[in-house]
């Protein structure tokens, strides 16, 4: 897709996300009459035009305020990366040669820019979901490091002072892992006896890896490594993984060291968005608030709940019910269901409760008792 497809309305936003499959899709959220908006539309219309394989849409904050709701939007122009469905990144700002920079960081190595066919649909390549900062490998050589494995490149991952190899890999957010990809070179180098362990509260040794019980092992041949290396893993096992920890304990050919080129892992994040809970959205009733109004506290019974979610300040539970904060205009969307609020003595924002918050001219006020437990 080559340009930039504008959404007329919340109902549209949810196809295009998944009609784009596992390729990258960068939203642009914007608002008429917002200067910074104005002056990077050019710059983002020339990188729809130069990254082909990215779908690029546009959002008017105003015209399809559910959608702008439902991914906490804050300010404008925002930028959110989406692959699958799911949302990988942000970021914030009229700097066109910083968003480049963080498009460029998705695509130099993105999995879905060429449809991968060996990933299962409904799955993903999890490398977006993966911290770098909290991987680690052991008996890597210096020449040949473990980032060389992470890029799709004629690089690779080498062992060292022998074929073994302890590797840790992080993820952002919980996973849940179907399949993992080892992609080699040199068949004879390849590894062949893995043993998977997740989620290990502390860094792993040698000898704590060769006695450990694993959660999976796998014994390799060269079959493995045919059809782009697609390695299926017990799912049952992967529901909930923080991290993985792969000890490579021998190769096919007992080289002297090991080698390997891609190392990657499919499947999906367990908090995956699913849109369709937004529908009944259709169905609230909105008015108008004023620039400002105040919260106040009450001992006696609440009378409304909230869910803060503020990116800032992380999320805070107020009596029980769901509401969005926008922190950047300090925007609160709350049930009402009588003249007097309260919110729960725990809810803070910064170093105090909030007591007043400013609020954007257009903000829709939900009128309904329903409980939306699709953002709880």
């Amino acid at each position: 897709m080559v340009g930039v497809k504008v959404i007329g309305s919340d109902s549209e936003f949810q196809p295009e996300l998944t009609g784009a499959g596992s390729r990258l899709v960068v939203v642009k959220f914007t608002m008429a009459g917002c200067r910074p908006c104005v002056r990077i539309a050019p710059a983002f219309t020339m990188l729809s035009n130069k990254y082909p394989h990215v779908v690029f849409l546009e959002v008017d904050v105003h015209v399809c305020q559910g959608t702008a709701a439902a991914n906490n939007i804050s300010a404008t122009p925002t930028f959110l990366f989406f692959r699958n469905k799911v949302r990988v990144d942000l970021y914030q700002g009229a700097d066109s040669s910083g968003l480049e920079d963080k498009i460029k960081q998705h695509v130099e190595n993105d999995p879905g820019s060429n449809e991968d066919s060996d990933i299962p649909k409904g799955y993903m390549d999890l490398m977006p979901f993966v911290n770098k900062a909290g991987c680690e490998c052991l008996n890597e050589s210096d020449d040949c490091g473990f980032d060389n494995c992470l890029i799709k490149d004629s690089t690779y991952l080498e062992s060292d002072c022998d074929e073994q190899l302890l590797i840790t890999i992080a993820f952002n957010q919980p996973v849940k892992l179907f399949s993992m990809k080892m992609q080699v070179s040199v068949l004879a180098q390849a590894p062949k006896c893995v043993k998977i362990f997740i989620n290990l509260p502390h860094s792993m040794d040698f000898d704590d890896a060769e006695r450990s019980e694993p959660t999976q092992t796998l014994d390799l041949s060269e079959e493995d490594y045919k059809d782009e290396g697609l390695i299926s893993l017990r799912y049952v096992k992967f529901q909930n993984v923080n991290s993985v920890t792969l000890f490579i304990k021998s190769n096919l050919g007992d080289e002297e060291t090991t080698k390997v080129n891609y190392l990657t892992f499919i499947g999906t994040p367990v908090q995956a968005t699913n849109m369709n809970d937004f529908k009944r959205e259709r169905n609230w009733q909105f008015r108008r608030l004023p620039q400002f109004y105040e919260l106040k506290f009450s001992n006696e019974g609440a009378v409304f709940a909230a869910f803060i979610v503020c990116p800032q300040y992380e999320a805070y539970m107020a009596v029980g019910q769901v509401v969005g904060c926008l922190y950047t205009m300090a925007v609160l969307q709350a049930y009402q269901t009588d003249l007097h609020w309260e919110l729960d003595e725990e809810v803070k924002m910064g170093n105090g409760k909030v007591r007043e918050l400013h609020c954007a001219s257009d903000l829709a006020l939900r009128d309904t008792k329903e409980t939306c437990s699709a953002m709880q």
